[in-house]
């Protein structure tokens, strides 16, 4: 799923800038929509394996106030 991600991303960067439509928006909203899959993507596994809920939840909680503050610190 994350190797499939990646590609999408990917191509969707390299698309954007053959055909010059790269904005500011349409750049902070890629960061955004990744780091959203990618903070999201742990939780529903939770959901579905209960033996990784432990490890997942506390990458999760423990991770959540660096995900708040990457943009700031950019």
């Amino acid at each position: 799923m994350f190797e499939f991600s990646f590609v999408c991303d990917a191509l969707d960067g390299w698309f954007a800038r053959k055909f010059n439509q790269v904005s500011t928006f349409g750049a902070v909203l890629d960061m955004v929509t990744d780091k959203c899959f990618f903070h999201i993507t742990p939780i529903l596994f939770t959901s579905f394996c209960s033996c990784l809920s432990l490890h997942f939840s506390l990458n999760v909680v423990l991770n959540f106030p660096l995900f708040l503050l990457d943009g700031c610190l950019d």
